[in-house]
């Protein structure tokens, strides 16, 4: 009987080790990343921007009215030495983010900010009066090709005109912008001027200013 109870007693403590062995195997310790996510044109913060591990790896946030964020990565024994941090929003170009554990401290805190180009480009500058230099207000300046956006000047000759890329631009490596101008009662011929682009170029800024001739 006093075996039996002995042979109880060490099985007991047996499944007892074996449990915390699990237990231990299964701990998953986690980092915290957060940041901040803003326009890379404008400065301004981004909302609803999500944020993921490429490969899934944990779940998934957003950024609040702020830009804000703050995401759990779970670490464990059979982790990758790093993680590719992704930040992404309709109409925005990704940005990635490489992780290494190595460069996380004791705190398992680590900040991590992105920029983000719309994926549109910028264009700027001023229309004027080639015979009195001065401004032209309501000059029309737009995109010759498709037609994909146009806008008009201020009192000041001044116009900001924001363009996305060509339609079916995802099937070429690049494409291109004509921009033109047009105003009534004056000469608008071959003022057209053609920018090429890429990716690359999102969220760019370029300086195209004109000078119009009054038809005679």
């Amino acid at each position: 009987m006093k075996k039996l109870m002995y042979f109880a007693c060490l099985c007991c403590v047996l499944v007892g080790l074996s449990s915390c062995d699990k237990k231990k195997e299964d701990v998953t310790d986690e980092i915290t990343v957060y940041g901040n996510v803003i326009d890379k044109t404008t400065g301004q913060p981004l909302y609803n921007v999500l944020i993921q591990e490429k490969n899934k790896v944990g779940g998934s946030t957003v950024t609040g009215n702020d830009g804000n964020y703050e995401l759990k990565l779970p670490i464990t024994d059979n982790s990758r030495e790093t993680y590719v941090l992704v930040a992404s929003k309709e109409n925005y170009q990704s940005s990635e983010y490489e992780l290494s554990l190595s460069k996380v401290d004791k705190s398992r805190h680590i900040k991590i900010d992105f920029q983000l180009a719309k994926n549109v480009i910028y264009y700027y500058g001023v229309v004027t009066d080639d015979k009195t230099g001065k401004p032209l207000a309501g000059a029309e300046v737009y995109e010759s090709h498709s037609l994909i956006g146009r806008c008009y000047t201020n009192e000041k000759g001044e116009y900001n005109l924001e363009l996305g890329p060509m339609p079916g631009y995802q099937n070429y490596s690049s494409w291109y912008h004509t921009i033109s101008v047009n105003k009534n009662g004056y000469d608008c011929m071959y003022k057209g001027r053609t920018f090429y682009h890429t990716d690359n170029d999102f969220g760019k800024k370029y300086e195209l200013n004109f000078v119009i001739s009054p038809e005679e």
